[in-house]
């Protein structure tokens, strides 16, 4: 069976039994207050006739008797009206023969009291005619043909109001099981698109709270998919290179330390010549470069456990920048306070190292200051490096931890990656923000930094 028929199955049956034992129990209801209402009426009429024959009756006076239940029989509700003596004689008009076979006249002449029956279209109603005590009984039949004729009418609004739901819920089912269905084709070939690799078309919101929430949950799971494949394709990118990398890069360094001592020599031979000693500085500046960037491949692409040890923070920022040619434009600020971090201090040192670099490049030849602080809150160490440079372009800020993402234009675009891959392989953090350029790190602190506060 089909979703849309199991739909308007589920929906259409409760509806239809729920309105129709509400209507029948409503029209029950409506029925026996009618029919309360038509006995209070005619009990009201019996009682009143009956004490308007308690005269005639006394002194047998037919005519008058005759007269009164005449009356009585104008009324289109009384189908027959008869007045007896207590001994069951008949002293009106009737046009019921064989009185004394008839059961409710039988058993009104023996009552005092008012005496009622039911049958399918009236009601049998009797009442004693008193004269200090009973001397008589009338009896009545009373239509209840205007109740059956309301009773009939609200019927046929019963049936009208059920079919109208019914139609109305059918219809309202109808294009809400389409709608559900249409949603989950569209899911379907969604998901069939997802699994072959094509580009998924859009869906739209049903305003269906559940099946918008399933369609959220696989775009969620589509951009992750993507998010999956492109770093499955970035990984099997640098694995396939990472190798020739690193023989080129152990290639590069040899003749680049040869060089530099060649360099080192030349400055010992010709460092008074000015001209020359100019040159000199530009070529180390060259080596620095190359070097370095040899050094974002290298730290890139080898994979390598880390060697986790207590360690002071100043040393090893102090140890970083020996390692860095810093230009007398730029001044360094460090910590004022010392912290003991748990890091693999080559790894953070090589993090250090590629910031205080990016740094000095974004200074450039102007006057500028590294500031680098620390915060401490609970057991996280923050590290900021603020520079005094012209900052990250708007468009590139939420890309420069990304593979091969560079704004420089001698730049590798591992740097900042690598930076980001040895953060979070220590379990801490790295971000940017503009204005001013501050990079910010956090560490676990180490719980010797409580002793060194003691």
């Amino acid at each position: 069976m089909k979703l849309s028929s199991r739909f308007l199955i589920i929906t259409l049956v409760p509806i239809m039994i729920f309105t129709g034992s509400f209507l029948v129990t409503y029209f029950t209801l409506f029925q026996e207050t009618l029919i309360e209402s038509k006995i209070s009426e005619s009990t009201v009429l019996i009682s009143t006739i009956a004490e308007r024959l308690a005269k005639p009756t006394y002194f047998f006076d037919v005519n008058e008797i005759d007269i009164i239940l005449d009356d009585v029989r104008a009324n289109v509700q009384v189908l027959s009206i008869q007045a007896f003596t207590s001994n069951g004689d008949l002293i009106s008009k009737s046009d019921i023969s064989n009185h004394s076979n008839v059961p409710f006249i039988k058993k009104s002449l023996h009552s005092t009291e008012i005496v009622y029956e039911f049958d399918s279209d009236m009601i049998k109603i009797s009442a004693p005619i008193v004269v200090n005590e009973s001397i008589g009984t009338v009896v009545m039949r009373y239509s209840l043909e205007s109740i059956n004729q309301i009773l009939y009418t609200y019927f046929i609004w019963i049936i009208g109001i059920s079919l109208i739901l019914s139609g109305v819920s059918g219809i309202i089912s109808f294009f809400t099981s389409k709608k559900i269905t249409n949603f989950l084709l569209k899911i379907s070939k969604y998901s069939d698109d997802i699994a072959s690799e094509k580009i998924p078309a859009t869906i739209s919101n049903v305003h269906i709270d559940e099946l918008d929430h399933l369609k959220i949950s696989l775009d969620i799971m589509n951009q992750r998919l993507e998010s999956s494949k492109h770093k499955l394709l970035l990984s099997e990118r640098f694995s396939s290179i990472g190798g020739l990398a690193a023989r080129l890069t152990h290639d590069l360094r040899n003749p680049l330390s040869i060089i530099k001592m060649s360099i080192d020599n030349l400055k010992l031979l010709y460092g008074v010549d000015v001209v020359k000693q100019k040159q000199f500085e530009r070529i180390d500046r060259s080596i620095d470069r190359i070097t370095h960037q040899v050094d974002d491949v290298l730290d890139f692409v080898r994979i390598k456990p880390l060697d986790l040890m207590d360690i002071s923070l100043c040393k090893l920022l102090k140890k970083t920048i020996e390692d860095i040619h810093i230009s007398s434009n730029v001044k360094i600020s460090l910590p004022e306070q010392d912290l003991i971090i748990y890091c693999d201090p080559l790894q953070i040192q090589t993090v250090f190292s590629n910031l205080i670099h990016n740094a000095i490049h974004a200074i450039n030849n102007d006057d500028g200051v590294i500031d680098i602080s620390t915060s401490v809150f609970q057991d996280t160490i923050t590290i900021n490096i603020v520079d005094s440079g012209h900052g990250i372009p708007t468009e590139s800020i939420n890309k420069i931890f990304e593979p091969l993402f560079t704004t420089k234009q001698h730049g590798t675009g591992l740097g900042l990656a690598s930076c980001k891959t040895i953060i979070e392989n220590h379990g801490g953090s790295i971000s940017v923000n503009n204005n001013p350029t501050t990079f910010k790190i956090k560490l676990s602190k180490s719980i010797k930094n409580d002793e060194i506060n003691s």
